[in-house]
């Protein structure tokens, strides 16, 4: 028998230490720490007691029966039919009113964003590793919540989720609302006052540059105006961080979500209201799990509503890197009578079916071609699509004195130049280990 971890800590090594004594087969698949040093030091622990992570990056093949894009693209909608399955139309339609929606296709897309997110992350992994070892039983170990969203079938692969950071949840939610009652607020009202009447607003996903410092590839600066009397001037447009990012530069207009203070009374009060008023919807377990997601969805689209709604005179949100932008925040934003857009960041998002999803009012998109199939797909709930072309070609043209000479004399000769960029992996051998298609061996 195969044991698997999601998610391991200091204080779950000693259980899987005993279940390593007792000569099972124990592996995880992340170390549960957003601090490098910790991490480091567990996965070294953890080796030296000859635990090691789920070794996909050993493997030298993939069943076709679950391949790889089942945690990528997913062609065959495995994440759609699972989010089906989880709750019907007829239940998802019982939800609209909390969120001002008059379709169920914004609430499906909310949905989905879970869904493939686990299926991503963890179901589709065990699926892999499941159509790789058909005859081993695996049984999936998990002490978080999120994890009963792990939907599959597979008939090798038994669960245990004991959900104990649901009491880390609420410790976290007591330990914020004492620190914000702590802190001052006149620093919080002085940014609200000063950014009031901004009309354009740039939300931004980790900082207004894509890279490190030290590397950094480009600056997001396509919606910039040159004209220092636009609004959207780059020290003129609000920049509303939803990331808890520090300020880049001190000239810009920045203000992070998290500093801005709203009716903690008024939210709770509405997210325990809702609750209750819909408690009756509860009528199976997969419903169960669906109104717990809504609670927590509603507290955080109410959050995002009465934050934006101090901005009496902001008119246009732009989402930065579209997909990632919370589905709550967007449509706070347009139940806020504020107009959202986005540009295509990446051309491939086009065929994906169960991640890209996108909620956002005018998208421009790379090409007619991604513009048609875009329009088709049930994975975006878009009003008005512009086919607009890569905004990020003409950085080509900066690199023209780096061109290797095999490429400069090919395009000399009118042949079609293929680019092809790599995708970082891993920054430890251990993450390394569970990863499908871009590791330190691939």
């Amino acid at each position: 028998m195969d044991i698997i971890f999601g998610y391991v800590n200091f204080w779950t090594f000693p259980l899987i230490k005993i279940l390593k004594y007792l000569r099972f087969n124990v592996y995880y698949l992340f170390i549960d720490f957003d601090n490098e040093i910790k991490k480091n030091k567990l996965a070294k622990k953890l080796e030296i007691n000859n635990i090691l992570p789920v070794p996909f990056e050993l493997e030298k093949t993939i069943s076709s029966n679950a391949s790889f894009s089942l945690c990528e693209s997913d062609p065959n909608e495995v994440a759609y039919n699972k989010n089906e399955t989880l709750v019907s139309d007829k239940i998802l339609s019982k939800y609209c009113s909390l969120f001002s929606v008059d379709k169920i296709k914004k609430l499906r897309i909310l949905v989905q964003d879970i869904i493939f997110f686990q299926q991503m992350r963890v179901s589709g992994k065990l699926d892999v590793w499941s159509a790789i070892h058909p005859k081993r039983k695996i049984l999936y170990v998990s002490f978080k919540f999120k994890c009963f969203y792990n939907l599959g079938n597979n008939k090798n692969i038994f669960k245990i989720i004991i959900p104990l950071d649901v009491f880390n949840f609420f410790i976290k939610i007591i330990k914020k609302n004492t620190k914000v009652k702590q802190e001052t607020s006149t620093q919080n009202h002085k940014n609200i006052n000063d950014f009031m009447n901004k009309k354009v607003a740039f939300i931004p996903h980790k900082g207004i540059s894509y890279g490190e410092k030290e590397s950094k590839l480009y600056e997001k600066s396509l919606y910039y105006s040159a004209d220092k009397n636009s609004n959207f001037s780059k020290n003129d447009i609000l920049h509303l961080d939803y990331s808890n990012y520090p300020q880049p530069k001190e000239n810009i207009c920045w203000l992070s979500f998290e500093s801005i203070t709203f009716s903690k009374y008024t939210v709770y009060l509405k997210t325990i209201l809702f609750s209750i008023r819909k408690i009756y919807l509860i009528r199976s377990w997969s419903t169960f799990l669906v109104w717990i997601f809504f609670i927590h969805q509603y507290n955080k689209y109410l959050i995002y509503f009465y934050k934006i709604k101090k901005f009496k005179n902001l008119k246009l949100a732009i989402l930065d890197y579209e997909i990632l932008c919370p589905k709550t925040l967007v449509l706070a934003l347009q139940n806020n009578n504020v107009h959202t857009a986005a540009t295509q960041e990446r051309f491939i998002h086009t065929f994906y079916t169960s991640y890209a999803n996108l909620i956002v009012d005018t998208y421009f998109t790379i090409s007619e071609f991604s513009a048609k199939l875009i329009k088709k797909s049930k994975y975006h709930d878009i009003k008005n699509i512009i086919a607009a072309g890569s905004y990020r070609n003409n950085l080509f043209s900066d690199f023209k004195n780096y061109i290797p000479n095999e490429i400069a004399d090919a395009k000399k000769k009118g042949k079609k130049i293929i680019v092809l960029l790599g995708y970082p992996s891993a920054n430890n051998w251990f993450e390394s280990y569970t990863s499908l298609q871009c590791n330190w061996l691939s």
